[in-house]
This record gives structure tokens, sequence and C-alpha cells, in this order.
């Protein structure tokens, strides 16, 4: 059993951050805050997309 926890390491880590980002992000829709929903969004994939071409540029 200790083991598994073990094992996970840092992932669980980028789990927690997720799971707190997700929740978040449904809070803002339960409260109707859809600008801040929306916002949220956008800073997400802004985000995913400058890490994308990080790696491009990596392998390039």
């Amino acid at each position: 059993m200790c083991n598994k926890n073990d094992s996970v390491g840092g992932k669980g880590v980028v789990k927690v951050k997720s799971v707190k980002y997700g929740s978040f992000f449904l809070n803002s829709i339960l409260l109707k805050n859809n600008t801040l929903a929306i916002s949220f969004l956008l800073h997400v994939l802004t985000l995913y997309s400058v890490f994308q071409l990080i790696e491009i540029t990596k392998i390039l």
C-alpha cells in the first residue's frame, strides 16, 4: 500500500493542482460568474499553447 503512494511522487502534485483549478472553474460556473470562467479558460488555453510552442522549438 505504501509503495503505491511513493510511486506517484511528482504526478500527485500535478493532480492536486489540476483538481484545485478544476474545482475553481466549476465553482465559477455554479456562481454564474461566466466572465471569470471564460477568462480563466482562455488563460489556461494560452498557457497550454505557449508550452506547446516551447516543446516545438526544443525539437527544432
